[in-house]
């Protein structure tokens, strides 16, 4: 009984909040949102100081990797 009592309630929780994501991706946004929502995934996408950090690492690279599908295996 109280592992039924138990997966209920595990169900009851995931049934209401799968519902609410479901209810938020279905909401309409308007014109003027979705272009707020685009200027500012433009300007998280913008280069920032971690880049210029990493300009030092810039340029052509040789390297030799070995890998194997076994541990036990290097072949």
């Amino acid at each position: 009984m109280k592992r039924m009592m138990w997966f209920a309630t595990i169900w009851l929780l995931f049934a209401v909040n799968f519902s609410a994501v479901t209810a938020l991706s279905q909401e309409k946004l308007s014109d003027a949102d979705k272009a707020k929502l685009a200027a500012a995934s433009y300007e998280l996408a913008k280069p920032g100081p971690e880049h210029k950090q990493l300009e030092a690492l810039v340029g052509s690279w040789d390297l030799e990797i070995k890998f194997w599908m076994q541990p036990d295996n290097p072949l």
